[in-house]
């Protein structure tokens, strides 16, 4: 996916509250074709095509991926509250 996100000229990077370090060390003993870098924590914006960011900071993205994410989409607070009770 990244390569992909790449050849289409959107720059990817990982936000996580893990220390930056401890991912690129993880990242480098993948082997994955595209490198990784930590981002310079006075970005404001990550525009990078050469390689994968690696940051704590929430920077403007195009689109973020998230395994825990919830979309607010102008709910009410009770439309917001009943969509965590319903039951698949």
């Amino acid at each position: 996916m990244i390569l992909l996100l790449n050849t289409m000229k959107v720059p990817v990077f990982i936000l996580s509250t893990r220390e930056p370090k401890q991912i690129k060390e993880w990242w480098d003993k993948q082997g994955f074709s595209m490198k990784a870098e930590i981002i310079n924590s006075d970005e404001t914006f990550f525009k990078e095509l050469s390689f994968v960011g690696i940051t704590r900071t929430k920077l403007p993205a195009q689109i973020y991926v998230d395994d825990r994410a919830y979309r607010y989409t102008g709910q009410t607070v009770k439309e917001f509250l009943l969509d965590f009770t319903e039951v698949e």
